[in-house]
Formats: structure tokens, sequence, C-alpha cells
């Protein structure tokens, strides 16, 4: 049984670690455990969810979240978005603010992604490729395609139009 992650971060977790902006690093430098080493990098890939996970206290705290909160001095926002989509990626210019709409904007395709291509599906009534795209909670159809590159152009143009700095075009 796992854990659940809770978002607020403890106070003193600033007294253990220390956070390196430009590299994303999180490093001990103070020991809350037996396990935990002074100068080791804090925390464990997590590849159930693709964060790392610190263990702090007995407590598990998603490293992103502690990143922000040893930068900021502040608890961090409900949502926090990596730009490169890379969970554990925790460098300050990879981090942002985001809603949680914004957050999944930013996901690349699917892993059951049969088309090869992000907001891509065949349709086989209709022998067309649909791109369609998500916004605000509602599926916006896009056009039918001769080609699956033609509906991912659709797909792409929709997606900088409407999710701005948020668009993932899912080719990362």
């Amino acid at each position: 049984m796992s854990k659940k992650i809770p978002s607020k971060i403890p106070e003193n977790i600033k007294e253990y670690i220390s956070y390196n902006s430009v590299t994303g690093d999180l490093t001990w430098i103070k020991r809350p455990s037996n396990r935990a080493q002074v100068g080791t990098i804090a925390g464990n890939a997590n590849s159930t969810n693709g964060y790392t996970v610190i263990e702090f206290k007995h407590v598990p705290y998603k490293a992103h979240r502690v990143a922000w909160f040893l930068k900021t001095g502040e608890q961090p926002p409900d949502e926090i978005d990596h730009r490169d989509g890379d969970g554990l990626n925790n460098a300050w210019g990879n981090l942002r603010d985001a809603t949680h709409n914004q957050n999944q904007h930013n996901k690349g395709k699917q892993h059951g992604n049969s088309s090869g291509y992000k907001g891509v599906t065949y349709v086989k009534t209709a022998d067309k490729w649909r791109a369609r795209i998500m916004l605000n909670n509602k599926s916006i159809h896009l056009g039918y395609f001769d080609a699956p590159e033609l509906a991912h152009e659709a797909y792409c143009k929709a997606a900088d139009e409407y999710h701005k700095e948020f668009a993932n075009h899912g080719t990362n």
C-alpha cells in the first residue's frame, strides 16, 4: 500500500535539504534519518508517477514541490508544471505554476496512441484521420483528414492558438 503524498511542505525541511536551482538537485545537508547521508541527492525516482519522491521524517514529498518551497519560501501552488514534460527535471527554469488544465495541455501523446501523433485518431467508419483538441474540459473537433500528418498539423496549429505556452505537440 502506497502512502498518500501530501502537498504541504514542512517548514523545517530547509534545515535538511538544499536546492540547486540550476541543476534541480536536492541534496541532504543534515540527516533526518539513518538512511539519508549528508552530501547525497535526496529522493528516488518513482517509476509509477514519473517524479522524484523524497522521504522526510517518514513522509513522502514530491521533489518539485520541495524545490518550489526551498526556492520561494512559500508553499507550492496546487499544480506545478514541468515545461519540458520531464517530471525528474526539477531545475527552476523548468518549473512553473499552472492550472490543472494547463498541466494537462503540456502532456505528451498518450502511451496507447495508435496514430503516432498527439490529438489524432483513425475513424474507421469515415476512413479518415480525425484531429481533436481539449479546451476547458471539452473536446473540440478540428476536422477529418486523409493522412495522420495532416491531422497532426491541424492539432499543432490549434494547440499553439489555444494552449499557448503550454502547447505540447506530443513530439517529446
